[in-house]
């Protein structure tokens, strides 16, 4: 005697074959500043606009920022080479080398990560600076402490951009693109 399959399984079937429709319907997938989603085809141009804006400003705030932290690291005296020196510029380098790593990554949740962790050595890069101050009596340029705080400000509106979007496409809507301001 033949057993019909319980209702779970027919359930899960019908839903497997919702999602290939939705595969196959017309669309593009865009990987990069939000992740891999499903979008129309109108989407397409102000995505990659969104996406190369962001880069380009992300960028410049990084070449800014690492030009005055090895200015700021020039300056402090040669026995701290090894020590401070190269704690300063080790994280100096991680933030903008973390930014293009994570965006080659192809799931929101890897970038967003990354991106924390480039917050992170971003605080670092802000306290470390501190010390040359109070020991060497070196003078902080307050540019480079100006561009540290606008850099972490637009990483974080990024980061809320992408929370955002990852709690809508559990929806299963399309997710539009949206530049929160950058």
């Amino acid at each position: 005697m033949i057993s019909q399959a319980p209702e779970e399984f027919v359930a899960r079937d019908s839903r497997t074959k919702i999602e290939q429709q939705k595969r196959k319907a017309p669309g593009f997938r865009v990987r990069g500043f939000e992740g891999s989603w499903f979008m129309g085809e109108e989407n397409k141009e102000q995505a990659v606009k969104t996406r190369n804006d962001t880069i380009k400003s992300y960028k410049e705030s990084e070449v800014k920022l690492a030009k005055e932290t090895y200015i700021l690291t020039r300056q402090l005296p040669k026995e701290k080479l090894y020590g401070l020196t190269f704690r300063i510029r080790r994280d100096n380098v991680s933030i903008p080398s973390n930014i293009p790593d994570s965006q080659k990554r192809c799931h929101e949740k890897e970038f967003i990560q990354v991106l924390y962790k480039a917050l992170g050595s971003l605080g670092k890069l802000q306290t470390q600076p501190m010390l040359p101050r109070e020991i060497y009596n070196i003078e902080l340029s307050s540019e480079l402490l100006d561009m540290a705080d606008t850099f972490g400000k637009k990483a974080r509106k990024i980061n809320s951009i992408l929370i955002k979007s990852r709690s809508s496409s559990s929806n299963n809507k399309p997710r539009e693109m949206n530049d929160g301001g950058l």
